[in-house]
């Protein structure tokens, strides 16, 4: 009987240094993949409906001035959106007080209305490029306000998030 015991111990011993050495290989993976990110930040938005006097602001602290950057607008949106696109005004404002408003188009559905995002069940999440390769002027805080610009306001936006990466060059 005890040599039964010690066998039953031995494999499910081993069994969990299994689990566990693959729990830190993944872990150790996801944390790679994600060293070029500068900044990433997420708005929820209340209700899942995002009025159109409702910004989605962010602050971002730059020290050094001479790196470039990628910039992505993160979407996470429901079937309850009723439209294939998503307009946006960005607002940026610059240390010394200068600002700018881009106006984006998002496409998050193909024109026979499949959803561009990827994710199950309910809410799909979309990374859309707005800027590749750009540099901020000067160091300090930079300001960035998301508004919808849809004309009214929209339902089944479930957030909004701005990530900018490290450049890579090729």
């Amino acid at each position: 009987m005890n040599k039964i015991l010690k066998n039953f111990y031995r494999f499910y011993y081993c069994r969990g240094m299994y689990k566990l050495f693959v729990l830190i290989l993944v872990s150790f993976v996801l944390v790679s993949c994600e060293k070029n990110v500068f900044y990433q930040d997420t708005k929820k938005i209340d209700g899942e409906k995002w009025m159109a006097s409702q910004p989605c602001e962010f602050a971002v602290g730059v020290s050094d001035a001479h790196l470039n950057y990628d910039f992505y607008l993160n979407i996470r949106n429901t079937a309850d959106y009723k439209f294939s696109n998503l307009y946006i005004f960005l607002h940026t404002y610059f240390p010394g007080g200068t600002t700018s408003v881009d106006t984006l188009e998002c496409t998050l559905a193909r024109p026979d209305g499949k959803w561009l995002g990827t994710g199950f069940g309910r809410i799909k999440y979309l990374r859309i490029p707005i800027k590749q390769n750009v540099h901020f002027p000067r160091a300090g805080t930079y300001k960035f306000k998301v508004y919808q610009a849809m004309r009214s306001d929209v339902g089944g936006i479930v957030d909004v998030g701005l990530r900018i990466e490290n450049h890579q060059s090729n």
